[in-house]
C-alpha cells in the first residue's frame, strides 16, 4: 500500500497588480490531474457569455491538495480512494482556505509497464450552483 500527498501552491510575482495576464499564463485547476471531482481546468473565475457558454479564465493564485491510498487489489490491478481539494483565484489578495472546493472518489488502475491506467470516479463534496455532483475520469499515470 502507498499513501500519496500532494500540496501545490502558486502565487503570481505581480500577484497584487491589476495588471491582465493572458489565459495562457494564469493557473488553473480540476480534472484528473489536481482536482478530480470538476471539469479539466474549471475551478476558479469564469466568463458567462449571452448565450451561455462559459469561459474558464483561470487566475493568479492557485491552491491544491491531494491525498490518495493506492492498494493492489489482483495481480496488475490496483485501487485508490482520494480526497482532493482545490481552488484558482482571480487575484493574489483573493486567496481564502474558506474558498476551495472539494471532492473525494475511488478509482482502479491496471498498472502496465509503462505506467497505470486510471479509472476514476468522484464525487463533489461542497456543490454549488450548476455543479455536476459526480464526474468519471479516464487517464494515463498517476494523478501526482
Amino acid at each position: 500500500m502507498v499513501w500519496a500527498s500532494s500540496y501545490r501552491l502558486g502565487l503570481t510575482a505581480r500577484g497584487e497588480s491589476d495588471q491582465f495576464f493572458v489565459v495562457d499564463d494564469r493557473f488553473k485547476a480540476g480534472g484528473p490531474n489536481s482536482v478530480r471531482g470538476f471539469e479539466h481546468n474549471s475551478l476558479g473565475p469564469v466568463i458567462v457569455f449571452p448565450n451561455g457558454d462559459v469561459a474558464f479564465v483561470g487566475g493568479q493564485a492557485v491552491v491544491i491538495m491531494n491525498q490518495e491510498l493506492r492498494f493492489p487489489i489482483y495481480k496488475i490491478l490496483h485501487g485508490g480512494v482520494y480526497l482532493d481539494t482545490g481552488q484558482v483565484y482571480p487575484k493574489v489578495k483573493e486567496l481564502s482556505l474558506d474558498q476551495l472546493r472539494w471532492s473525494a472518489g475511488a478509482g482502479l488502475r491496471v498498472v502496465l509497464p509503462f505506467g497505470p491506467l486510471r479509472f476514476d470516479w468522484a464525487e463533489v463534496l461542497n456543490p454549488q450552483e450548476n455543479d455536476r455532483l459526480t464526474r468519471f475520469h479516464f487517464s494515463f499515470g498517476y494523478a501526482f
